[in-house]
């Protein structure tokens, strides 16, 4: 009996389960090449947010996305349609409980002609 009533005790003073606070993520995509983005896409997990057109130089409004995941970039820019899948992305996780903010920045090889993309909090 004394066993139970200390098994009750620690349970009531050390709640096993611990509160996540994070905030979901927010992302943001920033246009760093010299063309309009015609479309964008952007899909964490099962959560999914669609931006409108980005003209050259400018930067989209946040979106606040329900999961955490790998994201997945669908973008139409010049004519042509660009995917990108990027891994590990932490977001808004890293950070005891505060929402980092992420943004996409879309930059352009006019060598090669060709996109890329990193990150920046």
């Amino acid at each position: 009996m004394k066993n139970i009533l200390l098994v009750i005790i620690a349970a009531l003073l050390f709640p096993a389960c611990k509160k996540d606070n994070t905030s979901p993520p927010e992302f943001r995509i920033q246009n760093s090449t010299p063309f309009k983005i015609e479309s964008a896409i952007v899909k964490l997990g099962n959560s999914t947010n669609a931006y409108p057109a980005i003209d050259a130089g400018s930067v989209s409004e946040y979106k606040q996305f329900s999961d955490y995941d790998y994201p997945n970039i669908k973008l139409r820019v010049n004519n042509k349609d660009i995917e990108f899948t990027i891994q590990p992305f932490e977001g808004g996780k890293a950070g005891g409980g505060e929402n980092l903010k992420s943004t996409c920045v879309i930059i352009h090889n006019p060598s090669a002609d060709t996109f890329g993309v990193y990150f920046k909090n």
